[in-house]
């Protein structure tokens, strides 16, 4: 968004949180924004998110985030 302010769309994120917390992996499960670029950004992210440790299992979350400006 700092390259591009004006980008916008819809993307969402799949994402699998580990047992101890971790993302283990996070993929672009489907977008609108039209830029790689900043969707491997988003995923970069979404990677380096820790979660707390529950013990509870492995857990697969998708996670739509939308970009653009408000009406």
């Amino acid at each position: 968004l700092a390259r591009n302010p004006g980008l916008s769309g819809r993307v969402v994120v799949r994402f699998v949180i580990g047992l101890d917390g971790t993302v283990s992996a996070a993929a672009i499960a489907s977008s609108t924004l039209g830029d790689a670029q900043a969707e491997q950004c988003i995923v970069r992210v979404f990677r380096r998110i820790t979660f707390p440790a529950t013990g509870g299992g492995v857990v697969v979350v998708s996670y739509p985030l939308t970009f653009g400006t408000n009406p």
